[in-house]
C-alpha cells in the first residue's frame, strides 16, 4: 500500500518516529491531520488516546505501523494518554513483529520464485529433444 503522508499512519510510517497522541481532537503541532471520524460521529465514540509506531526490520526498514487508540483503565470514563513506560514497551514488539513480517514476505518471494522455476523446468523439458537412450560400450580390458 502507498504511503500517504497526510495521514497518521503514513507520517509514522514515512518518519519511523513513535508518535503518542493525547487527545486524537486536539493533536500538536506538524502532525498531519487527516482523520476520518466517521465511526467517531456514527457510534458517539471519541477517539482521543492513540500511540502509533512502525513495524521494522533488522535493518530498520518499516514494513507495517500499528495504531493504538483508547488506552484503556479499569474503572476510567475517559481514556488516559500512553504513558512513558508504555511507549518503551512497544520497542522490542515492533521489531520482533516487523522480524516476523520481513520473514514472511521473504518465503512468499521464494515460493514465488520457486514455483517460477519449476515452471521453467517444466518448459525446458518439452522443448529439449529426445534422444535415444546411449547404448554403453562394453568395457575392454587394458593391457
Amino acid at each position: 500500500m502507498p504511503i500517504n503522508k497526510a495521514s497518521i499512519a503514513g507520517y509514522v510510517a514515512d518518519t519511523g518516529e513513535t508518535l503518542a497522541i493525547d487527545d486524537r481532537y486536539r493533536l500538536p503541532s506538524g502532525v498531519p491531520d487527516r482523520f476520518n471520524d466517521s465511526f467517531d460521529i456514527a457510534y458517539g465514540y471519541r477517539s482521543r488516546s492513540m500511540l502509533c509506531f512502525p513495524l521494522t526490520t533488522y535493518n530498520e526498514c518499516v514494513v507495517g505501523v500499528v495504531q493504538l487508540i483508547n488506552r484503556r483503565r479499569p474503572g476510567g470514563r475517559k481514556p488516559p494518554p500512553f504513558t512513558p513506560a508504555q511507549r518503551e514497551l512497544i520497542l522490542p514488539f515492533n521489531q520482533i513483529v516487523g522480524s516476523a513480517i520481513e520473514r514472511a514476505l521473504m518465503f512468499e518471494r521464494i515460493v514465488g520464485k520457486n514455483a517460477k522455476l519449476r515452471e521453467r523446468n517444466r518448459t525446458l523439458d518439452t522443448q529439449r529433444p529426445r534422444s535415444p537412450r546411449c547404448r554403453t560400450r562394453p568395457k575392454t580390458p587394458s593391457s
